[in-house]
């Protein structure tokens, strides 16, 4: 009996030990003209099914709000694209400091520029989400971020995987009274 009781506990220790690696990257276009953006449309993905595609969305809506931005299906500053991946694959990656970081100390960055820019290759566990920004401008990708490795596609998961991955994109709208708050409270 008590050889049962610690076969139980030992199995229960070792699936708590057991954690699930979630890789969570992004990377920017140095030319993205961040301080400007004040709008956004996300496009949809109709390759996923519904419930999946209202809980992404719902998360990218939810933490762009947040940040002061406007949806703007007509002009937006920027277009949000997001597709879901279930196989593994390799991506090869900048090694770029945080985009807040970046734009504190661009002067800085922009003479270590000069240096060869070092990329690093990063395996994408299947189940990943990636999320794209796209200036309509500049007709380029300046943002993107993914999550790697979420072990079901429960629509909670979908949503929360958006904003995880959001969470590295922290800068405020232009001119939002959240930015203008901020700034006022730096003083």
């Amino acid at each position: 009996m008590k050889l049962t009781h610690l076969y139980i506990v030992l199995c229960v220790l070792a699936s708590c030990s057991m954690s699930h690696h979630h890789t969570i990257q992004s990377s920017y276009a140095e030319d993205g003209r961040f301080e400007q953006y004040q709008s956004y449309s996300i496009v949809s993905n109709v390759a996923l099914a519904a419930v999946d595609r209202q809980a992404v969305e719902k998360g990218i809506a939810s933490h762009m709000n947040s940040l002061g931005y406007q949806i703007d299906s007509k002009n937006p500053s920027i277009y949000i694209y997001y597709q879901s991946y279930t196989e593994d694959f390799k991506l090869k990656t900048d090694n770029q400091p945080s985009l807040e970081n970046w734009l504190a100390r661009k002067e800085y960055f922009q003479e270590e520029e000069k240096k060869d820019k070092q990329t690093s290759p990063t395996m994408i566990y299947g189940n990943s989400l990636f999320i794209s920004f796209y200036d309509p401008a500049l007709q380029k990708e300046i943002w993107n971020g993914h999550v790697s490795n979420m072990h079901n596609s429960r629509s909670y998961n979908n949503q929360a995987a958006a904003q995880v991955i959001l969470q590295q994109y922290q800068l405020m709208s232009k001119g939002s009274q959240i930015e203008e708050f901020r700034h006022f409270a730096l003083r």
